[in-house]
């Protein structure tokens, strides 16, 4: 189940997690940024309810609930990302990845095409799980920008994005009553409901990590 979590994960490129469940030993599953947690497992026959319950949960949840980014607005084809600039709202359509990272535990750090509604100015959007332990990339960026360093990606914006009221931190909060070791196979701590946003002007070729 864990190589299906991480073809979802490399396939779709506004997840912030992954579900599932597994028949044989009904069990239920809930890959992250930092790795899986699992449910005990239990007997479809003989806890049907529970079965039910699960299967239910699924058909009724909401988007952010099955792990989609919820800043990310729109069907495949036309969607959008919208961000306040100088007081100002402003809407960008993403036009398509140029980079992603292809795996489960991490960052996750995209990397889109856009342009704007009214503008037609072109972008690039970069998403990121905030880590706790480095520093934020927008004031470094718009700092090197000011100062008209050449061949570093020219700033735009940048934003941090709470996925929900508090922030949440994987290896505290979801994984508290587990043994670190076992259950989280990425050791960095990562804020799972904070998103760091930044944007920069596009350019055909500019050097900038992923």
């Amino acid at each position: 189940v864990s190589q299906y979590a991480r073809e979802i994960f490399a396939a779709q490129d506004t997840r912030r997690s992954v579900t599932g469940l597994t028949l044989c030993g009904m069990r239920l599953w809930a890959f992250d940024r930092l790795g899986a947690i699992a449910s005990k497992t239990f007997d479809i026959h003989e806890n049907a309810l529970m079965f039910i319950s699960a299967v239910l949960g699924y058909l009724c949840a909401a988007a952010k609930d099955l792990g989609f980014n919820p800043t990310t607005c729109g069907e495949m084809g036309s969607r959008y990302i919208e961000i306040t600039r100088n007081a100002l709202p402003e809407r960008y359509h993403l036009d398509g990845v140029i980079k992603r990272r292809r795996c489960a535990a991490g960052r996750a750090t995209p990397c889109w095409e856009v342009h704007g509604d009214k503008s037609g100015q072109s972008l690039v959007v970069k998403d990121s799980w905030e880590h706790k332990e480095r520093p934020e990339e927008g004031p470094l960026l718009k700092k090197v920008t000011d100062a008209g360093v050449r061949n570093v990606a020219e700033y735009y914006y940048h934003e941090t994005i709470l996925m929900s009221r508090d922030s949440f931190l994987v290896s505290r909060q979801a994984r508290r009553c587990l043994n670190e070791a076992l259950a989280i196979p990425h050791p960095a701590s990562f804020l799972i409901s904070v998103c760091y946003r930044v944007v920069i002007f596009y350019i055909l070729t500019f050097l900038y990590g992923f």
